[in-house]
């Protein structure tokens, strides 16, 4: 009796190990792990994209599902007078951004980017969990905006732009850099 015990016990755990074995080679593993974030190609189309990056990072505008917070993360006019202006909100879990663009283009070319009037922050963030407010740094001929297309007729608006802020309480400055849209803005 003890014979068959043995061999009871000993088929038992080759069989375990088997099942085991069967169990984790058929497992199949995730052959496209999450993608790093990448700025979308600079497109002419008004395809409504928008990135740029801060400090390096990529910047994206983006509301995680369940965020139940109002307005759009991506807001934008072209009007009469030629002003272009762009604003990009990134909420995360636990902190948010804003990227603001706004200069006067009334061509395809290069422009300065300028302050909207009554509104003097080009870049907020609380990502250090304090609140940074900075505004368009003026010592700097680097705040530039590039129309490539202008197309009145089809309502499109699509370039790329750079510049800096500068947080003069805190004395800090964030650089905006490899910034792209391309918008179909309305009448």
């Amino acid at each position: 009796m003890k014979n068959t015990s043995k061999k009871s016990n000993m088929l038992f755990s080759v069989f375990m190990l088997y099942s085991f074995y069967i169990f984790f080679c058929s497992c199949e593993k995730n052959s496209t792990p999450n993608p790093m974030p990448q700025l979308p190609p600079i497109t002419m189309d008004g395809k409504n994209t928008f990135g740029c990056k801060v400090n390096g990072d990529i910047f994206l505008p983006y509301k995680p599902f369940g965020d139940l917070t109002t307005g759009p993360i991506l807001n934008f006019y072209y009007t009469a007078a030629k002003e272009l202006y762009i604003a990009a909100r990134a909420n995360q879990i636990t902190y948010f951004e804003s990227v603001k663009v706004y200069a006067i283009c009334p061509d395809t070319g290069i422009f300065n980017i300028v302050i909207k009037p009554g509104d003097d922050i080009v870049f907020y963030s609380n990502k250090s969990g304090e609140y940074h407010d900075y505004e368009l740094s003026d010592s700097n001929s680097y705040n530039l905006i590039r129309i490539l297309k202008l197309d009145t007729l089809k309502y499109i608006i699509a370039g790329t732009f750079q510049f800096t802020g500068y947080d003069p309480i805190k004395k800090d400055s964030v650089y905006i850099t490899e910034g792209r849209f391309d918008i179909k803005y309305k009448e």
